[in-house]
């Protein structure tokens, strides 16, 4: 991985470390390193430096910036000076008019539009809360007809079951009611027959009369 590094050196026998600054994520992509700090001095990083002294900048002293690319394992696999990369990306910012007001111009539009982006967060937070609210009081107003609904339906139950009572006793009553007519019509049937004979008798008695 390629870093901005600063070349420090550590004692007079010329023992060197790197403070890690800043390290490349994408081709165009750039992070700071979250706790900038100084690779411990190793044997294989000094030998580096000394090996490829002849190679290197003159002009690569304690305090220098550099390109540094590391690997994962921490070994330094090449470095060079920086001062070309920060006269490239120098170049590259002023050809594309990227100048310090228009970057300020650009991070005042960032705030700002981070600041509506905010609001439009806190506006949607707020109406998904109002949602929540409004759906829990429609689950509290199906709860309360279900209720009712079942009240209703119980009340449907309960007076089938009382028609369907009352129409037994109504068949019961007409039974009854028929028994008794029948019975009237027995007594009356009686009774008919009773003064039928309470008439024959008084002829009888009526001829016996004569007859003496």
């Amino acid at each position: 991985m390629l870093y901005l590094a600063k070349l420090q050196t550590l004692d007079v026998i010329g023992n060197v470390s790197l403070v890690l600054l800043v390290c490349q994520t994408s081709e165009s992509r750039w992070s700071l390193v979250s706790s900038p700090s100084a690779e411990l001095v190793q044997e294989s990083l000094t030998e580096f430096f000394r090996a490829k002294s002849s190679e290197l900048d003159d002009e690569l002293s304690s305090g220098s910036f550099v390109l540094a690319e590391v690997s994962e394992s921490g070994q330094v696999k090449s470095v060079q000076n920086a001062t070309p990369w920060f006269l490239l990306l120098i170049e590259q910012y002023v050809s594309q008019g990227l100048t310090p007001e228009f970057l300020s111009t650009e991070a005042k539009r960032v705030e700002e539009w981070r600041q509506f982006l905010t609001l439009q967060n806190q506006d949607v937070v707020r109406r998904s809360l109002e949602v929540e609210t409004r759906r829990e009081q429609i689950q509290e107003l199906e709860r309360g007809l279900e209720d009712k609904r079942t009240k209703l339906e119980n009340l449907r139950q309960a007076l089938a079951a009382d028609q369907a009572a009352l129409l037994k006793k109504q068949e019961a009553l007409g039974s009854d009611l028929q028994a008794l007519e029948q019975q009237q019509q027995a007594w009356h049937n009686r009774k008919e027959g009773l003064l039928k004979e309470l008439a024959e008798l008084e002829q009888r008695k009526r001829k016996l009369a004569e007859d003496c």
